[in-house]
């Protein structure tokens, strides 16, 4: 389970009301030609996927979509237009998931902003979360996503069961939680912008995560945390900014925490300027109540971590561990891995 000082308890909802910007719509267009059916705002999505065969290429114009969509079959839906934000599809209804993908389907996203236009609560167990999300992507579902931004939801992206995820230069910010992987699903991210969310990624129970570029941004608490047998690997990502609202709930807010048996690479990153340490692992020797770590870190490459514990809560411990930045010559704050 994880640490309730990092999750903040389980109802998270003082933190969790998200003001979603309006984003202009764009008059220019990208080649439709393999469209199997294009469809105009006020026209059903749902009702086209109902009807399409596996394989169909489903085109929306720019404008907004108000619908929630569940999707069991091999599909492509694409945005047609020069970005994400011209084509936005937005669930207002009560609780559910502004897109649900799942059985063993296989989608193709491009071009599209998912998002969800209300207040929400949270709640986050060691068995359960009871978010709304932006995309769920559940089952043995696979989903490409390319140029999709996921906005203003519970969870941006929330992959459970045996799904597979790849994503390339997509966003998830202002949710909750940017990324919440659980159970066995492998995801992996090519350039991915996940910032001004409450917590950056959450990777748990044996779900994978591969973050290759991008970066981990200005998230209000968290930036990474990976629990349970979870794994993950950071290859050129930019982890910065994380846990700007920690200070006044006395709570510890890292670039990148590791709890339980997880595993975790670090490879030719760059973490910096976080609240409090830019890597840890959660023991007491990090400041937290109890220990709780068994996994493994490594280091690969060159990797930069530097400028974090802008809280100054931590730089009296130093760098606990043997690893590259435990010399006395290293300001305290920045590695705590005992």
């Amino acid at each position: 389970m994880f640490e309730p000082r990092a999750l903040g308890g389980l109802n998270l909802k003082a933190v969790l009301l998200v003001a979603l910007s309006t984003v202009g719509t764009l008059a220019l267009s990208v080649p439709s030609d393999d469209c199997s059916v294009t469809l105009s705002p006020g026209e059903s999505i749902q009702g086209a996927i109902d009807r399409a065969s596996p394989e169909d290429v489903l085109c929306l114009r720019a404008g907004e979509y108000d619908e929630a969509l569940k999707i069991s079959k091999p599909i492509t839906l694409r945005g047609l237009g020069s970005s994400p934000g011209a084509v936005k599809i937005r669930w207002t209804g009560d609780f559910d998931h502004t897109m649900r993908i799942s059985g063993s389907a296989e989608v193709a996203l491009e071009r599209l902003t998912l998002t969800k236009a209300e207040q929400f609560v949270c709640w986050v167990r060691a068995d359960e979360i009871a978010c709304s999300a932006a995309l769920l992507v559940e089952d043995q579902a696979t989903v490409t996503a390319e140029e999709v931004r996921l906005e203003g939801a519970g969870v941006g992206l929330l992959a459970q069961g045996s799904s597979v995820v790849e994503m390339k230069d997509s966003k998830a910010a202002k949710n909750a939680f940017g990324v919440f992987a659980e159970g066995e699903a492998r995801l992996r991210f090519e350039s991915a912008d996940l910032r001004e969310n409450s917590f950056g990624v959450v990777v748990r129970g044996s779900a994978r995560l591969r973050l290759q570029g991008g970066g981990v941004l200005q998230n209000e608490f968290d930036g990474l945390k990976a629990g349970g047998d979870a794994s993950v690997v950071l290859e050129s990502v930019t982890v910065e900014g994380n846990g700007r609202e920690c200070e006044e709930r006395r709570l510890i807010c890292n670039g990148v925490t590791a709890q339980g048996k997880a595993q975790l690479t670090l490879k030719d990153s760059t973490v910096q300027k976080n609240a409090d340490w830019g890597l840890s692992s959660v023991k007491r020797a990090c400041g937290y109540p109890r220990d709780d770590f068994e996994g493994e870190v490594r280091f690969e490459g060159e990797n930069t971590l530097e400028g974090n514990d802008l809280s100054g809560h931590q730089a009296q411990r130093g760098n606990p561990g043997d690893h590259p930045w435990s010399g006395e010559d290293v300001p305290g704050g920045q590695v705590c891995l005992p």
